[in-house]
């Protein structure tokens, strides 16, 4: 496994044809997008050097407590335990 860079993320990046794209993806058809990387929305600010910053949605769950789904509201926080694990819903499909 190798960490892509930003030209390579860049390069990679799903631009043009974006709605057609995204209807394969979300029709199960991974194989014509390839090895593309398609992130709606995709926010140009939260590329760096090595990484795409997701942002987090409004629904997590802890494993602590897996049948209970927690909902946040807009600007709200809340704390990862020690020896915690939590899924976090993305504002993004990626």
């Amino acid at each position: 496994m190798s960490v892509l860079g930003e030209t390579e993320i860049n390069k990679l990046l799903i631009r043009k044809d974006f709605d057609k794209t995204k209807e394969w993806w979300l029709k199960g058809k991974f194989d014509r997008i390839g090895n593309k990387i398609l992130i709606d929305p995709l926010k140009e600010e939260n590329i760096h050097q090595s990484n795409y910053d997701l942002c987090v949605g409004e629904e997590y769950l802890s494993l602590r407590d897996p049948h209970k789904i927690n909902h946040l509201k807009e600007e709200e926080t809340f704390d990862v335990e020690p020896n915690e694990t939590v899924l976090i819903l993305t504002e993004e499909i990626a």
